[in-house]
């Protein structure tokens, strides 16, 4: 019996790419304070696109509240 690590060498890139564009798409997040329109505008795609891929990645968006 084969071990899981060598059971779908294909998935391998797959999660690779998911964990980079989740950098991507966190980075974006952090910069605009959680501001969706502007990560999007930031990544390069429209809204949609990051809505899509934030629920399809697990990322919880939170805004902070800033204090004056």
């Amino acid at each position: 019996m084969r071990g899981r690590r060598n059971a779908a060498p294909h998935h391998r890139p797959r999660r690779r790419l998911a964990r980079i564009e989740k950098a991507f798409i966190l980075d974006a997040l952090r910069e605009t304070n959680g501001v969706q329109s502007k990560a999007a505008k930031l990544l390069g795609i429209n809204e949609r696109s990051l809505w899509h891929r934030v629920k399809k990645l697990g990322i919880a968006i939170t805004k902070r509240a800033s204090g004056g």
